[in-house]
């Protein structure tokens, strides 16, 4: 992976971490959020359907 790849990643990470603690925060449905995640990332549904899990398993870690 190239620098600008990873940091591109890292920037959309970043973006979506944001988005999802805003949706939790608000009460919106994780269908809602995964949409608001690929609108404003530009991620396939199927991508920020990932991130969003893998936010929520980080979470649940944390958790512990």
């Amino acid at each position: 992976m190239t620098w600008k790849a990873y940091e591109m990643d890292a920037r959309r990470e970043g973006r979506a971490e944001g988005i999802i603690r805003s949706g939790r925060r608000h009460s919106l449905s994780d269908e809602m959020i995964v949409e608001d995640i690929a609108a404003e990332t530009g991620c396939e549904i199927v991508q920020a359907q990932k991130i969003l899990q893998e936010y929520d398993k980080k979470q649940e870690m944390e958790l512990v």
